[in-house]
């Protein structure tokens, strides 16, 4: 606020002497009477970058001719300025205006002093004040650089913008990525509140080996900022993919036969197995192929019970009765083949068992496929090298490409203590097969993840590991397929619309999510 120090007024004066003298003329002693208008000057908000003006006028409404002697800012201008005026002179009843400019170059509350002093004896301390507001996008990092990734991998980075500012900041467009195997992941525009966050993300998707760079521009609603440049650097490697490979079977049966341990250990295995034997028979019949299941737990290689598999054509109550007798039944005496899933299996498939009359007649039938799945808390202390036991299983199947050998058991490194399932291992790596973790919390799901890659099920491709989905493509007699498939995160598997022709060769590749993800 400014305030008054002076007023003007006129006095009439009459002086005696003592003498008769003419009576002198009126004598007028002048006094400030200037005014600023208005007291104060206020610009309000004003962005970033802005020049508003403002005018202020000094009124003069005393008698007399007034002049400005000092007009100047009390503390230094900051972002305030005003034109000198062309004249210093303010005569009786008029006005001396000025043009004052605020320019705010960072956000934030400013106040300045005008400083106005008058020959008259006025005085006024003006005060003007604004305020400067802007998003004031800060970025961190400043550049992204992916590591190293092989062709076909969909990595991610992210960048995180924050408005460091005093007022909304709004993130428009982006540009510069187009073409390329970057990509920004989120939908703009994006706004950000004073002191609001917003973390960015940009994926890279090679096709091709090679060093990449790249500028990735975004424009900003912000008056000193208005657009931003962040660097983008990475490497592809071209490393081969893994490479599936199937020869379709699009009406072939499934024999399965489960080969489990019956260690005191495998107790509680035991248990969860037998809770998950719905799962597995739902999703047997999910497949639509004609499928029987057998399961063989003593030395002798016998299946246990009336029959030695269960079959779509049995009541569900049936089906899981028939495998729960299989399961249970006690054990032979000195069991030497309790720890032996390739041992045991290879004893129930031989020539004596699955011939006529044999203990085990009918559970192989000429044609079908042959799934073999090992059941074990450790390694198996089968006796025989493993390529002996796929060599027995070979024959069985008739045809090598009929023969996949599965397990539950412990993977490489082991789980909760139980160490790594060694020689069924093998025996899976050999034939494309699955290894299901006998530590998982639900065996239920295990059997239906195992007991769908046990059979040719005519619409899915199964996969044995998680695959970057983006590096997927599928191959039938050589052409690619680029439509009539899809991926199902799920089932982990490549689903056909229609199944692929009896006999055809399916291809599968991809790079290896946990490759991917390093």
């Amino acid at each position: 606020m400014g305030f008054v120090f002076g007023v003007l007024f006129c006095s009439n004066r009459e002086t005696n002497i003592g003498v008769a003298v003419d009576e002198p003329p009126d004598v007028r002693e002048c006094f400030g009477m200037v005014f600023p208008d208005p007291g104060n000057l206020d610009f309000g908000s004003v962005p970033v970058g802005g020049t508003p003006e403002e005018t202020l006028l000094l009124l003069n409404e005393g008698g007399c001719l007034a002049q400005v002697l000092s007009l100047s800012w009390a503390d230094g201008s900051g972002p305030f300025e005003f034109d000198p005026p062309e004249s210093m002179l303010i005569p009786e009843g008029d006005v001396l205006p000025l043009t004052v400019r605020f320019s705010p170059e960072e956000p934030g509350d400013y106040e300045g002093a005008l400083w106005v002093e008058t020959d008259l004896g006025d005085v006024w301390e003006i005060s003007v004040t604004g305020q400067g507001y802007s998003g004031q996008p800060e970025v961190t990092p400043e550049a992204i650089a992916f590591e190293s990734v092989a062709v076909g991998c969909s990595v991610s980075e992210t960048f995180t913008l924050t408005n460091a500012g005093n007022s909304r900041l709004e993130v428009r467009s982006a540009s510069g990525l187009e073409g390329t195997p970057f990509a920004l992941e989120d939908e703009l525009p994006v706004a950000l509140d004073e002191a609001e966050s917003h973390a960015f993300t940009v994926t890279f998707r090679p096709t091709e080996g090679g060093a990449y760079e790249e500028v990735l521009h975004l424009v900003l609603d912000d008056a000193v900022v208005p657009d931003l440049d962040l660097a983008i650097t990475a490497e592809a490697l071209d490393e081969a993919p893994v490479e599936r490979r199937r020869t379709w079977r699009a009406d072939t049966p499934a024999d399965l036969l489960l080969a489990v341990s019956t260690t005191e250990s495998m107790a509680p295995h035991l248990d969860d197995l037998d809770d998950g034997f719905p799962a597995m028979l739902d999703a047997l019949d999910a497949t639509g192929v004609d499928w029987q299941v057998g399961i063989v737990t003593q030395d002798g290689g016998c299946v246990l019970g009336e029959t030695p598999v269960v079959h779509p054509g049995q009541s569900a109550g049936l089906q899981e009765a028939t495998l729960r007798t299989m399961l249970w039944s006690p054990p032979e005496s000195g069991s030497e083949d309790a720890r032996r899933p390739l041992a045991l299996a290879s004893a129930a498939l031989s020539a004596d068992n699955i011939g006529a009359a044999g203990c085990n007649e009918g559970l192989r039938r000429d044609g079908a496929t042959l799934g073999i799945i090992g059941v074990i808390n450790g390694p198996d202390q089968s006796p025989d090298p493993v390529a002996d036991y796929l060599a027995t299983f070979e024959a069985v199947a008739g045809e090598p490409d009929l023969l996949t050998v599965h397990g539950v058991g412990a993977p490489d490194g082991g789980c909760n203590g139980i160490p790594f399932s060694a020689g069924l291992a093998e025996a899976i790596e050999e034939t494309g097969g699955a290894l299901y973790p006998i530590c998982a919390s639900d065996l239920g799901e295990g059997l239906d993840w195992v007991a769908r890659r046990a059979v040719a099920d005519p619409l899915r491709f199964y996969l044995p590991e998680e695959p970057e989905v983006f590096s997927l493509t599928v191959e039938v007699d050589g052409a690619p397929l680029s439509a009539g498939w899809s991926w199902d995160a799920t089932l982990n598997a490549v689903i056909f619309d229609i199944s692929p022709e009896d006999g055809a060769e399916v291809v599968v590749r991809y790079q290896p999510l946990e490759d991917c993800e390093g």
